[in-house]
């Protein structure tokens, strides 16, 4: 993927972060890049249940789908892409059949995942990425060599969403304990040093 000048992209989006449409590009360009914090107004929020007043469910369900994916919840990011995608008119929101191509590919439904990147083939703007993705369809060896894919597979065994949103703190312990190489160890190891898990669960 294109990296592009994230240093500019970052400094214009900030000075117009009190838009919500900058605020969701600023986002996408913090996760992207390998940083978890989201941007909401001026406050940095480093958690995964998001509160975000005065947002539609699609803003919503946008920035908790990146950030479930980057922190490593899988079947919360494909659920959270899945719903996204319903609600948009015709089913073809590019960024959530990214996710959605790139969860099934992680829960070894390659068929599936084959059905979002065919529809990314044919767009304008993300053939390249589709054909990226689409090397990785029925390929273990290539999945396993693929620490994006590979580490998140270690933690599947997280349910998907209950009807009541996990606590950060523990769906982040979870994530870290199931694969430490994700990046939800480094926010649980702040959690430890806070003393966050002292209490019984």
């Amino acid at each position: 993927m294109d990296t592009g000048n994230y240093n500019a992209a970052y400094e214009f989006t900030y000075k117009h972060i009190n838009n919500a449409y900058m605020s969701n590009i600023y986002s996408k360009l913090m996760s992207m890049t390998g940083q978890m914090q989201v941007t909401v107004g001026k406050t940095i929020v480093n958690e995964v249940q998001l509160i975000l007043p005065e947002q539609s469910e699609a803003y919503i369900r946008r920035m908790l789908m990146t950030n479930y994916y980057y922190l490593g919840y899988v079947n919360g990011a494909q659920r959270m892409a899945f719903e996204l995608n319903e609600q948009t008119i015709g089913m073809m929101r590019p960024d959530a059949l990214i996710v959605l191509a790139r969860t099934n590919i992680i829960q070894g439904n390659y068929a599936v995942a084959q059905k979002y990147l065919n529809h990314l083939k044919n767009s304008l703007f993300y053939k390249k990425i589709a054909e990226h993705y689409s090397k990785y369809l029925w390929n273990e060896k290539a999945i396993a060599s693929a620490p994006e894919f590979s580490a998140r597979r270690l933690a599947l065994n997280i349910p998907t969403i209950p009807d009541r949103l996990i606590e950060p703190k523990y769906l982040i312990k979870q994530i870290a304990q199931a694969s430490p190489s994700l990046p939800a160890k480094i926010y649980y190891e702040v959690y430890e040093a806070l003393g966050a898990y002292n209490v019984e669960e």
